[in-house]
């Protein structure tokens, strides 16, 4: 007799089960089990990321900074969000890690960091992420003059106030508004 609440015992579930296991991992004391550990999600590329985007809330710091440089690799444009929350982590190389990531998500990371900007404008660690994120994705050619305003805000005397609405600026017109 076949119990129907039973978990399938396929390959999917074995795949799921390792990528927990990988995600315990990514919280190892040994550095070395860490990356590898990373290396086999970033492998795995997209069946990881929402297992992945959950392990950037963990309370670990190598958890998060290991998830975040997976998902850099990976470059699925759903981490975006995850990763701009991620610039105003209390840990500088989690939030470092976020910004490259960012980076590398190219346009995908555009309207989360601006999004983020008109919301949590008071955060120093976040103006300094999204200014570096933002001037690294013109530098390579992914931003245009529309976000050029949002850049000056935040190199301005008074970036807590002038970023907010530089950003919100921006994301109405890249939104049509």
């Amino acid at each position: 007799m076949t119990n129907s609440r039973m978990k399938p015992s396929g390959p999917q579930n074995k795949t799921q089960e390792h990528i927990i296991y990988l995600i315990t991992e990514l919280g190892n004391s040994d550095g070395t089990r860490r990356q590898q550990a990373r290396k086999e999600l970033e492998e795995l590329a997209t069946s990881a990321v929402p297992v992945l985007i959950a392990a950037l809330s963990d309370r670990n710091d190598h958890v998060r900074w290991e998830a975040a440089k997976a998902l850099g690799v990976i470059r699925h444009p759903s981490a975006a969000e995850a990763l701009s929350a991620l610039l105003e982590d209390d840990n500088r190389d989690v939030r470092w890690a976020a910004a490259e990531s960012l980076v590398r998500l190219k346009q995908a990371a555009v309207v989360p960091v601006l999004t983020r900007l008109v919301t949590d404008f008071k955060s120093v660690w976040l103006r300094e992420g999204a200014r570096y994120v933002l001037r690294q994705l013109k530098k390579r050619g992914y931003l245009d003059d529309r976000t050029e305003k949002v850049l000056s805000a935040l190199d301005g005397p008074a970036p807590e106030v002038e970023t907010p609405w530089a950003a919100k600026s921006a994301l109405d017109i890249l939104r049509g508004n």
